[in-house]
């Protein structure tokens, strides 16, 4: 008997360890809090880099105005959500993603010497460059010198810090992979499409409404120009309908949640870069204000 009790309890040990280990672990509050800060970017931040670049520009005798690069999201986007877009931006910007005209730049070839003179204050010498590398092994690199890479350091402390604020969502995305067939998003995605049929929209999805966002505005305005209050109609019932079914939220809970693995690792990182960021907000209201 004794020793069948033993076995017993040895058996119901590993079945309990086992049950254990396959649940998901735990991302603390604060690091939670960290990695959604960091994804999500104040609109405060590019317009300091493109006012200290158009300073710097100027001091090199370059009558330079940096093009403005429209806000659509106001929530972190972990899960790399085409279309997110908050409020606030659907109200002033409606589809700027959509709707606003932005010429290519033209071939390196054609530049005339005084545009090459240009581009060479601008970006420096691009060999000379700093560079991250992700997870994955892809490497990321940005110019260190120019008047782009003066004004990244003035806002973001360095160039590096630069690129990791840009790209530490992609980081997390290749960790966690596909995300789109869980019964999370899914959910989701019926509640807003429940909401925008309710208002009068009938589509399915969030792509849908940017399909026919882009029948009706794509290249219809440019930079500066104000959205017609059809497009703002449109932006702003699609914002709410975002809001209402949380895609946001879902998406980057069910990140967290399937990265958690990657997030521990990174933890340190990613506090670093959550102070970073803090740092960098004042810097760029300080430039704001004496602009």
């Amino acid at each position: 008997m004794p020793t069948a009790k033993l076995l017993f309890f040895l058996v119901a040990a590993a079945a309990l360890c086992s049950c254990g280990g396959n649940q998901e672990l735990h991302v603390d509050d604060a690091t939670k809090a960290a990695l959604l800060s960091v994804a999500q970017k104040p609109p405060e931040l590019d317009t300091a880099v493109k006012n200290v670049t158009k300073e710097c520009m100027k001091k090199k005798g370059f009558s330079y105005d940096p093009p403005a690069i429209p806000q659509d999201s106001a929530d972190a986007n972990l899960g790399g959500i085409i279309g997110l877009r908050g409020l606030d931006q659907a109200r002033q910007n409606g589809f700027g993603d959509i709707a606003i005209i932005r010429d290519p730049p033209p071939p390196e070839d054609s530049l005339k010497p005084e545009d090459k003179a240009l581009n060479e204050a601008l970006e420096g010498d691009y060999g000379d460059s700093e560079s991250i590398t992700l997870s994955n092994g892809i490497v990321l690199d940005s110019p260190k010198n120019g008047c782009a890479a003066e004004a990244k350091r003035a806002v973001f402390g360095s160039v590096t810090n630069h690129l990791w604020m840009d790209n530490i969502e992609q980081d997390v995305k290749q960790a966690v992979g596909e995300i789109r067939n869980d019964s999370r998003i899914s959910q989701a995605s019926i509640k807003y499409a429940s909401c925008m049929r309710q208002k009068g929209v009938d589509v399915n999805t969030l792509k849908d409404t940017m399909r026919r966002a882009e029948e009706k505005f794509q290249h219809s305005r440019r930079l500066g120009d104000p959205p017609s209050a059809e497009e703002i109609s449109l932006a702003v019932t699609d914002a709410e309908c975002q809001q209402q079914a949380e895609l946001a939220k879902v998406t980057n809970d069910l990140v967290i949640s399937k990265g958690a693995q990657w997030i521990k690792e990174h933890e340190k990182q990613i506090m670093e870069l959550a102070q970073v960021r803090k740092e960098s907000l004042a810097r760029a209201k300080t430039i704001l204000n004496r602009s």
